[in-house]
């Protein structure tokens, strides 16, 4: 009986929030920002397609039920067609402009979620963050940050070209950008990082009974560092390239016990006019168990112990 009255309070106040938010709606329908609110179930889907570009913050909260803020600072929000698809507890947002060839840049979307929500977000240019979420992510952005903050589950984050940041999260899955530094901070986890040409640190706290695997860390010109706790099981392959016409001198350095190589000759099968050569280092870390795979090219590599 007492189980039942609880259930009942918490619907009581879930229906009071959500009748308070349409108001709420109703109310600010003539303002610069527009607000709206759907019913959401743990486990459900948020997509949100800015089709045009704009920014998106994602936040999860403690309540079944979906928060909706948009505005756009630049040109108003009369050029835009939103449409909003909700049923069985998800929510679909498709936004695009009247006219492809208006300059907006001034789209925001601000979204609560329930905290077990599964989230595809994709801008055609224009920050996305997303707090707090546990389920599966996908966030693209074509230019702009790209961050998650506390987030848990599987991730695949992706810029066309623009930083990411990855913070305080239990993840697994992938970040990629096409040029862009990327800042990857995991209390557990895995992440495969890749980016064109930019500086890649890569950060593990915890130890994890997982099982083995290939874990790629790579840019095509820049720094990687890679830090994990003093006795993290791993095998390092680590190739550093660097070409013939670089202004300065690149490095391995490691905290933990490897095994370095150097090609003795300049390779021209890239490149005829800018030859590289490679540094190689590995080694078998407190007995292995994953295998990191780190490459650049023109940048140095850090492998460091956790302090």
């Amino acid at each position: 009986m007492l189980g039942c009255k609880m259930r009942l309070n918490s619907l009581t106040r879930s229906i009071l929030i959500l009748a308070t938010l349409i108001l709420i709606s109703v109310l600010a329908a003539g303002e610069e920002s527009i607000y709206k609110v759907f019913p959401g179930n743990p486990g459900g889907k948020l997509t949100l397609k800015m089709e045009n570009g704009g920014s998106a913050r994602v936040i999860s909260w403690d309540q079944e039920i979906i928060g909706v803020t948009y505005e756009d600072t630049r040109i108003g929000l009369d050029v835009w067609n939103m449409s909003f698809d909700a049923s069985g507890g998800n929510l679909s947002i498709i936004a695009t402009l009247d006219d492809p060839q208006l300059d907006s840049g001034g789209l925001h979307f601000m979204i609560k979620v329930p905290r077990e929500f599964n989230l595809n977000i994709n801008s055609g240019g224009g920050n996305v963050t997303i707090e707090g979420a546990d389920g599966t992510i996908i966030a693209h952005t074509a230019g702009g940050l790209a961050h998650l903050n506390n987030v848990s589950g599987s991730a695949q984050v992706s810029t066309g070209g623009g930083n990411i940041k990855i913070t305080e999260s239990r993840l697994t899955g992938s970040a990629t950008a096409g040029g862009g530094n990327i800042f990857v901070n995991l209390e557990s986890g895995w992440m495969d990082v890749e980016t064109g040409a930019g500086d890649v640190t890569v950060e593990i706290e915890q130890i994890e009974m997982i099982p083995s695997r290939n874990t790629l860390i790579r840019s095509g010109l820049g720094d990687v560092t890679l830090t994990v706790p003093e006795n993290y099981p791993m095998n390092l392959s680590i190739d550093l390239a660097y070409t013939q016409r670089a202004t300065r001198s690149y490095k391995i350095n490691s905290d933990f016990d490897i095994t370095q190589s150097e090609t003795p000759e300049w390779d021209y099968s890239v490149n005829r006019d800018n030859p590289v050569k490679h540094i190689n280092g590995s080694g078998r870390i407190n007995g292995g168990s994953r295998t990191y795979q780190i490459s650049t090219m023109n940048g140095n590599v850090r492998v460091k112990k956790l302090r």
